[in-house]
Protein backbone atom coordinates (compact mmCIF):
# COMPACT_ATOMS: atom_id res chain seq x y z
CA UNK A 1 0.00 0.00 0.00
CA UNK A 2 1.55 3.56 -1.18
CA UNK A 3 1.85 6.26 1.26
CA UNK A 4 -0.97 8.12 0.15
CA UNK A 5 -3.25 5.48 1.10
CA UNK A 6 -2.57 6.05 4.83
CA UNK A 7 -3.68 8.91 6.94
CA UNK A 8 -1.49 10.67 9.82
CA UNK A 9 -1.82 8.61 12.98
CA UNK A 10 -4.19 10.88 15.40
CA UNK A 11 -1.74 11.11 18.57
CA UNK A 12 -3.09 12.21 22.19
CA UNK A 13 0.54 13.42 24.18
CA UNK A 14 -0.98 13.50 27.63
CA UNK A 15 1.22 15.53 30.72
CA UNK A 16 0.27 16.33 33.92
CA UNK A 17 2.41 19.61 35.01
CA UNK A 18 2.15 20.98 38.60
CA UNK A 19 5.42 22.40 38.72
CA UNK A 20 5.93 26.58 37.43
CA UNK A 21 8.39 25.27 35.30
CA UNK A 22 7.68 25.14 31.62
CA UNK A 23 8.39 22.08 30.60
CA UNK A 24 5.64 21.27 28.07
CA UNK A 25 5.99 24.84 26.63
CA UNK A 26 9.88 24.70 26.63
CA UNK A 27 10.03 21.15 25.33
CA UNK A 28 7.39 18.65 23.96
CA UNK A 29 5.66 20.91 21.83
CA UNK A 30 8.66 22.09 20.10
CA UNK A 31 8.88 18.33 19.48
CA UNK A 32 5.89 17.47 18.77
CA UNK A 33 5.59 20.74 16.24
CA UNK A 34 8.24 19.36 14.07
CA UNK A 35 7.20 15.87 13.82
CA UNK A 36 6.52 14.37 10.24
CA UNK A 37 2.92 15.76 9.88
CA UNK A 38 2.00 13.15 6.98
CA UNK A 39 2.54 10.51 9.59
CA UNK A 40 1.50 12.06 12.99
CA UNK A 41 -1.36 14.51 13.79
CA UNK A 42 -0.47 15.40 17.39
CA UNK A 43 -2.79 17.39 20.05
CA UNK A 44 -2.31 17.78 23.39
CA UNK A 45 -4.05 16.92 26.89
CA UNK A 46 -2.31 19.22 29.63
CA UNK A 47 -2.97 19.27 33.55
CA UNK A 48 -1.80 21.93 34.70
CA UNK A 49 -1.55 24.91 36.77
CA UNK A 50 -3.78 28.26 34.65
CA UNK A 51 -0.31 30.49 34.39
CA UNK A 52 1.23 27.23 33.02
CA UNK A 53 -1.61 26.60 30.82
CA UNK A 54 -1.49 29.54 29.52
CA UNK A 55 1.89 29.84 28.54
CA UNK A 56 1.55 26.41 26.79
CA UNK A 57 -1.55 27.80 25.21
CA UNK A 58 0.51 30.64 23.72
CA UNK A 59 3.33 27.76 22.68
CA UNK A 60 0.83 25.93 20.89
CA UNK A 61 -0.68 28.14 19.35
CA UNK A 62 2.54 29.39 17.74
CA UNK A 63 3.83 25.90 16.25
CA UNK A 64 0.10 24.91 14.98
CA UNK A 65 -0.58 21.72 17.92
CA UNK A 66 -4.10 21.64 19.24
CA UNK A 67 -3.87 21.99 23.18
CA UNK A 68 -6.49 21.37 25.75
CA UNK A 69 -6.28 21.91 29.65
CA UNK A 70 -7.41 20.66 32.47
CA UNK A 71 -7.14 22.10 36.19
CA UNK A 72 -4.41 20.21 38.28
CA UNK A 73 -4.58 19.22 41.95
CA UNK A 74 -2.04 18.22 43.92
CA UNK A 75 -1.51 15.88 46.82
CA UNK A 76 -2.08 11.77 46.34
CA UNK A 77 -5.73 12.21 46.45
CA UNK A 78 -5.16 14.84 43.46
CA UNK A 79 -2.87 12.55 41.77
CA UNK A 80 -6.28 10.43 41.99
CA UNK A 81 -9.03 12.74 40.58
CA UNK A 82 -6.79 13.62 37.79
CA UNK A 83 -5.85 10.33 36.16
CA UNK A 84 -10.08 9.95 36.38
CA UNK A 85 -10.39 13.16 34.72
CA UNK A 86 -7.80 12.16 32.32
CA UNK A 87 -9.52 8.71 31.66
CA UNK A 88 -12.87 10.26 31.06
CA UNK A 89 -11.68 12.90 28.27
CA UNK A 90 -9.12 10.16 27.03
CA UNK A 91 -12.11 8.02 26.14
CA UNK A 92 -13.91 10.43 24.96
CA UNK A 93 -11.24 11.98 22.28
CA UNK A 94 -10.64 8.50 21.03
CA UNK A 95 -14.50 8.15 20.10
CA UNK A 96 -15.69 11.25 18.79
CA UNK A 97 -11.92 12.30 17.25
CA UNK A 98 -10.30 8.95 15.83
CA UNK A 99 -6.72 9.36 18.19
CA UNK A 100 -5.39 5.89 17.58
CA UNK A 101 -1.86 6.81 19.78
CA UNK A 102 -1.66 7.68 23.07
CA UNK A 103 1.15 9.36 24.45
CA UNK A 104 1.56 9.80 28.15
CA UNK A 105 4.48 11.87 29.63
CA UNK A 106 5.73 10.18 33.00
CA UNK A 107 4.01 8.42 35.33
CA UNK A 108 0.46 9.82 36.43
CA UNK A 109 -0.29 9.95 32.87
CA UNK A 110 0.48 6.39 32.06
CA UNK A 111 -1.97 5.38 34.80
CA UNK A 112 -5.22 6.95 32.87
CA UNK A 113 -3.86 5.18 30.08
CA UNK A 114 -3.33 1.78 31.46
CA UNK A 115 -7.03 2.23 32.14
CA UNK A 116 -8.41 3.38 28.91
CA UNK A 117 -6.43 0.42 27.30
CA UNK A 118 -8.40 -1.95 28.83
CA UNK A 119 -11.60 -0.21 27.17
CA UNK A 120 -9.96 0.28 23.70
CA UNK A 121 -7.36 -2.76 23.45
CA UNK A 122 -6.04 -1.66 20.05
CA UNK A 123 -5.00 1.60 20.83
CA UNK A 124 -0.87 2.55 20.09
CA UNK A 125 0.96 3.48 23.06
CA UNK A 126 3.82 5.08 23.34
CA UNK A 127 5.41 5.62 27.12
CA UNK A 128 7.20 8.76 27.61
CA UNK A 129 9.46 7.40 30.80
CA UNK A 130 11.30 10.62 31.27
CA UNK A 131 13.26 10.20 33.80
CA UNK A 132 12.54 7.64 36.77
CA UNK A 133 9.82 8.86 39.09
CA UNK A 134 9.27 6.02 41.40
CA UNK A 135 13.23 6.59 42.58
CA UNK A 136 12.77 10.64 42.19
CA UNK A 137 10.12 10.34 44.77
CA UNK A 138 11.49 7.65 47.18
CA UNK A 139 14.92 9.58 47.10
CA UNK A 140 13.33 12.89 47.86
CA UNK A 141 10.93 11.89 50.52
CA UNK A 142 13.44 9.87 52.04
CA UNK A 143 11.34 6.14 51.24
CA UNK A 144 12.21 2.72 51.90
CA UNK A 145 12.29 0.70 49.21
CA UNK A 146 9.51 -1.26 50.90
CA UNK A 147 7.67 1.49 51.18
CA UNK A 148 3.97 1.03 49.74
CA UNK A 149 3.70 4.14 47.52
CA UNK A 150 7.34 3.19 46.17
CA UNK A 151 6.54 -0.18 45.47
CA UNK A 152 2.94 0.43 43.73
CA UNK A 153 4.36 3.16 41.65
CA UNK A 154 6.94 0.65 40.75
CA UNK A 155 4.49 -1.90 39.71
CA UNK A 156 2.95 0.90 37.51
CA UNK A 157 5.87 1.71 35.62
CA UNK A 158 6.45 -2.14 35.28
CA UNK A 159 3.05 -2.25 33.60
CA UNK A 160 3.72 0.62 30.88
CA UNK A 161 7.00 -0.69 29.78
CA UNK A 162 5.54 -4.20 29.67
CA UNK A 163 2.37 -2.68 27.52
CA UNK A 164 3.72 0.22 25.21
CA UNK A 165 4.57 -0.59 22.17
CA UNK A 166 7.45 1.95 21.99
CA UNK A 167 9.22 3.43 25.34
CA UNK A 168 11.28 6.50 25.29
CA UNK A 169 14.60 7.28 27.38
CA UNK A 170 16.77 10.20 28.53
CA UNK A 171 19.49 8.13 28.76
CA UNK A 172 20.60 4.55 27.83
CA UNK A 173 21.16 3.63 31.38
CA UNK A 174 17.64 4.40 32.14
CA UNK A 175 16.42 1.43 29.24
CA UNK A 176 18.81 -0.69 30.95
CA UNK A 177 17.44 -0.01 34.20
CA UNK A 178 13.42 -0.33 33.33
CA UNK A 179 14.15 -3.98 30.73
CA UNK A 180 15.83 -5.11 34.54
CA UNK A 181 12.70 -4.54 36.19
CA UNK A 182 10.16 -5.94 33.51
CA UNK A 183 9.91 -10.30 33.64
CA UNK A 184 9.63 -11.55 31.17
CA UNK A 185 12.41 -8.99 29.99
CA UNK A 186 10.98 -6.34 27.57
CA UNK A 187 12.98 -6.53 23.86
CA UNK A 188 15.39 -3.89 24.09
CA UNK A 189 14.20 -2.66 20.12
CA UNK A 190 11.57 -1.59 21.75
CA UNK A 191 13.12 1.16 23.51
CA UNK A 192 14.26 4.68 21.94
CA UNK A 193 16.80 6.75 23.78
CA UNK A 194 16.08 10.37 22.65
CA UNK A 195 17.37 13.43 25.18
CA UNK A 196 16.11 16.52 25.93
CA UNK A 197 16.72 19.09 23.32
CA UNK A 198 16.07 22.42 22.64
CA UNK A 199 16.09 24.94 18.86
CA UNK A 200 19.53 25.51 18.19
CA UNK A 201 18.75 28.61 16.35
CA UNK A 202 17.13 30.49 19.50
CA UNK A 203 19.25 29.28 21.87
CA UNK A 204 22.74 30.43 20.29
CA UNK A 205 25.77 32.50 21.45
CA UNK A 206 25.82 36.34 21.70
CA UNK A 207 28.30 38.78 20.84
CA UNK A 208 30.38 40.21 23.56
CA UNK A 209 28.46 43.50 23.42
CA UNK A 210 25.40 42.03 23.33
CA UNK A 211 26.10 40.21 26.05
CA UNK A 212 27.61 42.96 28.27
CA UNK A 213 24.39 44.52 27.16
CA UNK A 214 22.21 42.24 28.76
CA UNK A 215 24.80 41.87 32.12
CA UNK A 216 23.60 45.96 32.01
CA UNK A 217 19.94 45.58 31.71
CA UNK A 218 20.31 43.11 35.20
CA UNK A 219 22.10 45.62 36.94
CA UNK A 220 25.51 43.40 36.33
CA UNK A 221 28.85 44.59 36.63
CA UNK A 222 29.59 43.91 32.86
CA UNK A 223 32.86 42.94 33.51
CA UNK A 224 31.65 40.20 36.23
CA UNK A 225 32.85 36.91 36.09
CA UNK A 226 28.69 35.55 35.47
CA UNK A 227 27.93 32.25 36.96
CA UNK A 228 24.86 30.95 36.05
CA UNK A 229 21.78 28.28 37.44
CA UNK A 230 18.37 28.32 35.73
CA UNK A 231 15.29 25.95 36.86
CA UNK A 232 13.78 25.22 40.26
CA UNK A 233 15.68 24.71 43.43
CA UNK A 234 15.23 22.08 45.61
CA UNK A 235 17.56 19.61 47.75
CA UNK A 236 18.32 17.15 44.57
CA UNK A 237 19.92 20.08 42.93
CA UNK A 238 22.34 20.45 45.91
CA UNK A 239 22.37 24.50 46.14
CA UNK A 240 24.14 24.19 48.96
CA UNK A 241 27.16 22.84 47.32
CA UNK A 242 26.15 25.62 44.40
CA UNK A 243 26.86 28.54 46.69
CA UNK A 244 30.02 26.68 48.02
CA UNK A 245 31.47 26.47 44.55
CA UNK A 246 30.61 30.27 44.02
CA UNK A 247 32.18 30.91 47.20
CA UNK A 248 35.31 29.73 46.03
CA UNK A 249 35.36 31.19 43.05
CA UNK A 250 34.76 34.86 44.59
CA UNK A 251 37.99 33.39 46.36
CA UNK A 252 40.00 34.00 42.93
CA UNK A 253 37.60 36.22 41.43
CA UNK A 254 36.41 38.58 44.07
CA UNK A 255 34.01 40.71 40.62
CA UNK A 256 31.85 36.87 40.66
CA UNK A 257 28.36 37.41 40.21
CA UNK A 258 25.84 34.63 40.79
CA UNK A 259 23.17 34.93 38.67
CA UNK A 260 19.62 32.47 39.56
CA UNK A 261 16.47 32.17 37.11
CA UNK A 262 13.81 30.41 38.82
CA UNK A 263 10.50 30.60 39.84
CA UNK A 264 11.64 29.29 43.62
CA UNK A 265 10.85 31.98 46.68
CA UNK A 266 13.47 34.77 46.57
CA UNK A 267 13.76 36.04 49.97
CA UNK A 268 14.35 32.43 51.04
CA UNK A 269 17.27 31.83 48.28
CA UNK A 270 18.99 35.04 49.07
CA UNK A 271 18.70 34.07 53.31
CA UNK A 272 20.18 30.76 52.04
CA UNK A 273 23.22 32.09 50.26
CA UNK A 274 23.94 34.60 52.22
CA UNK A 275 23.94 31.61 54.94
CA UNK A 276 26.30 29.82 52.92
CA UNK A 277 29.06 32.56 52.70
CA UNK A 278 27.44 34.35 49.54
CA UNK A 279 27.11 38.82 49.78
CA UNK A 280 23.89 39.19 48.85
CA UNK A 281 25.35 42.21 46.65
CA UNK A 282 26.95 39.70 44.50
CA UNK A 283 23.68 37.79 44.09
CA UNK A 284 20.88 38.47 41.76
CA UNK A 285 17.49 36.01 42.05
CA UNK A 286 14.85 36.47 39.20
CA UNK A 287 12.24 34.98 37.44
CA UNK A 288 11.75 35.55 33.41
CA UNK A 289 9.42 33.88 30.38
CA UNK A 290 10.72 31.13 28.70
CA UNK A 291 10.90 33.31 25.58
CA UNK A 292 13.20 35.89 27.30
CA UNK A 293 15.89 33.16 28.39
CA UNK A 294 18.93 32.50 25.39
CA UNK A 295 20.55 36.19 25.61
CA UNK A 296 20.47 35.57 29.46
CA UNK A 297 21.97 32.19 29.39
CA UNK A 298 24.10 33.44 26.87
CA UNK A 299 25.41 36.28 28.67
CA UNK A 300 26.80 33.86 31.13
CA UNK A 301 30.28 32.71 31.47
CA UNK A 302 29.45 29.46 33.08
CA UNK A 303 26.39 27.23 33.77
CA UNK A 304 25.87 25.36 36.92
CA UNK A 305 23.91 21.66 37.00
CA UNK A 306 24.26 19.71 40.18
CA UNK A 307 22.12 16.64 41.06
CA UNK A 308 22.25 14.67 44.02
CA UNK A 309 23.47 10.83 44.10
CA UNK A 310 20.91 8.56 43.57
CA UNK A 311 18.88 5.62 40.97
CA UNK A 312 17.61 8.50 39.90
CA UNK A 313 20.14 10.74 38.65
CA UNK A 314 21.10 8.00 35.71
CA UNK A 315 18.07 8.81 34.30
CA UNK A 316 17.74 12.38 34.14
CA UNK A 317 19.24 14.35 30.44
CA UNK A 318 19.21 18.64 32.25
CA UNK A 319 17.31 20.48 29.83
CA UNK A 320 19.39 23.33 31.29
CA UNK A 321 22.79 21.64 30.04
CA UNK A 322 21.23 21.89 26.83
CA UNK A 323 20.35 25.67 26.83
CA UNK A 324 23.65 26.58 28.36
CA UNK A 325 25.63 24.61 25.82
CA UNK A 326 23.66 25.55 23.08
CA UNK A 327 24.59 29.11 23.44
CA UNK A 328 27.83 28.81 24.34
CA UNK A 329 28.26 28.77 27.61
CA UNK A 330 30.42 26.56 29.42
CA UNK A 331 28.82 24.20 32.43
CA UNK A 332 30.06 22.86 35.47
CA UNK A 333 28.01 19.45 36.47
CA UNK A 334 28.66 16.10 38.64
CA UNK A 335 29.64 12.79 37.54
CA UNK A 336 26.67 10.33 36.98
CA UNK A 337 24.18 12.81 35.52
CA UNK A 338 22.72 10.51 32.78
CA UNK A 339 25.13 10.30 29.94
CA UNK A 340 26.99 13.38 30.58
CA UNK A 341 30.23 12.14 31.45
CA UNK A 342 30.31 10.84 27.57
CA UNK A 343 29.86 14.41 26.54
CA UNK A 344 32.37 16.08 29.12
CA UNK A 345 35.36 13.95 28.97
CA UNK A 346 37.30 16.06 26.68
CA UNK A 347 37.03 18.55 29.23
CA UNK A 348 36.70 21.13 26.21
CA UNK A 349 32.89 22.37 27.04
CA UNK A 350 33.09 22.59 31.33
CA UNK A 351 35.04 20.41 34.16
CA UNK A 352 32.86 17.55 35.45
CA UNK A 353 32.75 17.10 39.61
CA UNK A 354 34.12 13.62 40.52
CA UNK A 355 32.74 14.78 44.36
CA UNK A 356 32.02 17.86 46.45
CA UNK A 357 34.36 18.11 48.80
CA UNK A 358 36.91 21.45 49.33
CA UNK A 359 39.85 20.22 46.89
CA UNK A 360 37.22 19.31 44.20
CA UNK A 361 35.54 22.71 44.36
CA UNK A 362 38.96 24.11 44.52
CA UNK A 363 40.16 22.45 41.02
CA UNK A 364 36.98 23.39 39.27
CA UNK A 365 37.33 27.05 40.33
CA UNK A 366 40.94 26.81 38.61
CA UNK A 367 39.79 25.30 35.76
CA UNK A 368 36.93 28.22 34.97
CA UNK A 369 39.47 30.74 35.92
CA UNK A 370 41.70 29.39 33.88
CA UNK A 371 39.92 28.59 30.82
CA UNK A 372 36.26 29.95 30.89
CA UNK A 373 37.60 34.12 31.11
CA UNK A 374 40.37 36.02 29.78
CA UNK A 375 41.93 35.08 26.36
CA UNK A 376 40.63 31.24 26.33
CA UNK A 377 37.12 32.32 26.32
CA UNK A 378 36.32 32.05 23.07
CA UNK A 379 37.56 28.40 22.83
CA UNK A 380 35.61 26.98 25.18
CA UNK A 381 32.78 28.89 24.39
CA UNK A 382 33.11 26.95 20.31
CA UNK A 383 33.31 23.70 22.09
CA UNK A 384 30.73 24.43 24.24
CA UNK A 385 28.13 25.36 20.96
CA UNK A 386 29.70 21.87 19.18
CA UNK A 387 28.91 19.81 21.78
CA UNK A 388 25.83 21.54 22.24
CA UNK A 389 24.99 20.62 18.67
CA UNK A 390 26.46 17.43 18.20
CA UNK A 391 24.17 16.15 21.77
CA UNK A 392 21.31 18.40 22.22
CA UNK A 393 20.34 19.87 18.63
CA UNK A 394 15.93 19.82 18.77
CA UNK A 395 16.45 18.59 14.99
CA UNK A 396 17.86 15.10 15.95
CA UNK A 397 15.69 15.03 18.91
CA UNK A 398 12.51 15.45 16.68
CA UNK A 399 14.23 12.65 14.02
CA UNK A 400 14.37 10.21 16.68
CA UNK A 401 11.15 10.63 17.71
CA UNK A 402 9.71 10.37 14.21
CA UNK A 403 11.58 7.07 14.30
CA UNK A 404 9.13 6.27 17.05
CA UNK A 405 6.38 6.54 15.13
CA UNK A 406 7.65 5.14 12.17
CA UNK A 407 7.94 1.82 13.96
CA UNK A 408 4.20 2.17 15.18
CA UNK A 409 3.05 2.01 11.24
CA UNK A 410 0.81 4.18 9.59
CA UNK A 411 -3.06 4.17 9.80
CA UNK A 412 -5.27 3.02 6.74
CA UNK A 413 -7.72 5.19 5.27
Amino acid sequence: MTASLHKPQKTLFISRDGQHQPYLESLFIPVLAGLDRSRVAPEILEFCLPEVGRASKRAADRHDVPLHTRRYHGSILGSILDTLIAVVVIHRFIRARGVTVLHPRSHVPGIAVLVVKIVHPTIRIVFDADGLMPDERREARGWSERAVVYRALRWIEAKLVTRADAVVVRTPQTAEILRSRTYPRVPANRFYVIPNGKDSTTFMPSSSSARMRVRRELGIDPQAFLVLYVGSIGPNYLPREMFRFFVALRARRPNAHFLMITTDDRESLVRDAVRAGVPEAALTVTTRSHEAMPPLIAAADIGLSFRQAGVSRAAVCPLKVAEYLLCGVPVVTNEGVGDLDAVFQSGAVGYLLREFDDRSLTDAVAYCVENCAGTGREAVRRGARRAGLAYFDLRRVQERYDRVYRSLGSSAC
